[in-house]
């Protein structure tokens, strides 16, 4: 017998079918995931695997027989999501997930009755279950490799992007005393549709921009629905329009617009005139993230909202069996409230001291985007589950009500900020307070037709207090004319404003952007 038999014949295919769902949703999400966080999950289930193959191997004397019982109940009970999204439509309510578990429960005991009372020959199955299973890692190694290759980011395209220069006819040393407020809030509707649509009266909080010298757009949208987009399109200042050219339409998209972030325009003129960039550390998903920020000014550290452990879990079956989630679920709804409430007080500790001769200052908040964590009075909510889109599904009329006293308590946090950040009236800084996008009330990204849900998506908060200057601010500005805007006054760029435009984009197609302009005019028009 060869030296080698005994690992060819091994059952390798339970240790490869049980981990490939986790590592197919890792590959999913590459951008969202560090690789280590393989581990835990797959730990978990190889311990699981191993607890149950001790006695069916006793039972069934053989180690063979064992693992392929193993093999099947483990892979199609990890693989429920998959089959889940196929058969059923996102977001149904349905008794699917428990005839799913009973029948593949019901399909492992016949196989194994069988297994015990026959005495099939199992060695040449094993060896293909085992080909099997290596092909369909393999498979998602290689999309692991194809999504995951940084070399991309060196297109000369992107490149050139990114590495326009800005003329500037101001020097560095002058700017002392120069500081700079960019607070972006996650979802953060305008207020004329937040009233039209949501029934939500948002008109007090712009009353006290306003009153506090705020010029604020009534007309307002963003580019893009989605942040990532939104972010990447105004940091940099113009549309990502000549991405598809560069990648194509179908390339993976998170990767690339992090990298659009992190290597901004906007950030590399402020490293060109010396001032320091400061972060808080306040999102949800890293791809929307700046990481290349001098400091960080957050409180403390927060473990992640959503890691592959947890996602993988809540996205099984056992997702079906809510009760088993419900204090996970709202110890992380607890660490997310304290991180934003950290990063609010840290901006106030920061405006509050001596905090240098100048500054810049990049703070998005996950908020009042879901998970709906706080009610009015900041109080953190409870939830029988958190997970993704999970505040998505919810009735309109509680969608609306959650929404408005998270709205509400964000507003009084803003407030707060605004109020230490005045105190100096010798040092005024340069605040810009916008939504990345408006509010929606449905997941899903595609829509067949594009109606006033869409159009909500685009219509955000834009409001800018720009001391020691005299502008009148167009109301219907676009994010990707912020920067333009008051760089040209500031810092007196040559920067062209660009034509107002909104891009849809596909998500099977990720690059592909669809200008929609004129529809979401004239959704404009016949909503007032």
């Amino acid at each position: 017998m060869s030296k080698f038999q005994p690992i060819r014949n091994f059952s390798w295919h339970t240790l490869l079918l049980t981990a490939l769902p986790v590592l197919s949703l890792f590959v999913a999400g590459v951008s969202h995931f560090h690789w280590s966080e393989l581990f835990l999950p797959i730990g978990i289930i190889w311990g699981c695997c191993a607890l149950v193959l001790l006695p069916l191997s006793i039972w069934l004397k053989s180690i063979v027989k064992a693992s392929l019982v193993v093999s099947f109940g483990g892979f199609f009970i990890l693989q429920f999501t998959n089959f889940k999204e196929i058969i059923i439509s996102p977001g149904a309510d349905s008794l699917f997930g428990e005839i799913y578990l009973i029948g593949v429960l019901a399909i492992a005991l016949l196989l194994l009755f069988y297994l015990k009372q026959k005495k099939p020959v199992v060695t040449k199955f094993n060896k293909v279950l085992n080909l099997f299973a290596v092909v369909l890692i393999g498979f998602q190694l290689v999309n692991w490799y194809n999504k995951d290759n940084r070399k991309d980011l060196q297109a000369p395209g992107l490149t050139n992007f990114l590495n326009r220069e800005i003329q500037v006819e101001v020097e560095p040393d002058s700017l002392s005393n120069f500081h700079i407020l960019y607070l972006v809030l996650d979802e953060y509707g305008r207020s004329d549709r937040l009233k039209a649509d949501y029934g939500i009266d948002n008109q007090s909080f712009i009353n006290y921009l306003e009153e506090a010298g705020f010029q604020v757009c009534t007309k307002s949208r963003s580019n893009y629905w989605s942040t990532a987009y939104s972010m990447a399109s105004a940091l940099n200042m113009d549309y990502l329009d000549t991405l598809p050219s560069i990648y194509g339409k179908n390339e993976d998209n998170w990767r690339i617009l992090h990298h659009c972030i992190n290597n901004a325009r906007l950030f590399t003129l402020m490293r060109k005139l010396n001032i320091p960039i400061y972060t808080t550390n306040t999102t949800l998903s890293e791809h929307v993230q700046f990481e290349k920020a001098d400091e960080v000014i957050q409180l403390g550290t927060c473990p992640r909202l959503y890691d592959l452990n947890y996602i993988f879990w809540q996205r099984s079956v056992l997702g079906k069996f809510q009760s088993f989630w419900k204090t996970s679920s709202n110890r992380r709804y607890e660490e997310h409230a304290r991180q934003i409430n950290d990063g609010f007080e840290a901006l106030k500790r920061f405006y509050s001291k001596d905090h240098g001769s100048k500054s810049f200052v990049y703070a998005h908040f996950m908020v009042p985007h879901p998970p709906f964590v706080f009610d009015k009075e900041g109080r953190v909510t409870t939830h029988e589950v958190l997970y993704p889109g999970h505040d998505y599904n919810l009735a309109d009329e509680d969608w609306n009500h959650k929404y408005a006293d998270q709205l509400a308590y964000v507003n009084e946090k803003v407030k707060e900020v605004i109020e230490v950040a005045l105190r100096d009236t010798t040092n005024t800084p340069i605040i810009v307070i916008q939504g990345d996008h408006g509010a929606r009330r449905d997941w899903e990204e595609n829509k067949a037709e594009l109606d006033v849900e869409s159009f909500n998506r685009f219509t955000n908060l834009s409001a800018f207090l720009l001391p020691y200057v005299r502008y009148s601010i167009d109301d219907e500005l676009t994010m990707v004319n912020t920067w333009p805007m008051v760089l040209n006054h500031y810092f007196k760029t040559d920067l062209i404003m660009k034509d107002d435009r909104n891009f849809s984009i596909d998500k099977k197609s990720p690059l592909l952007m669809e200008d929609i302009t004129s529809i979401l005019d004239s959704l404009e028009r016949n909503n007032p």
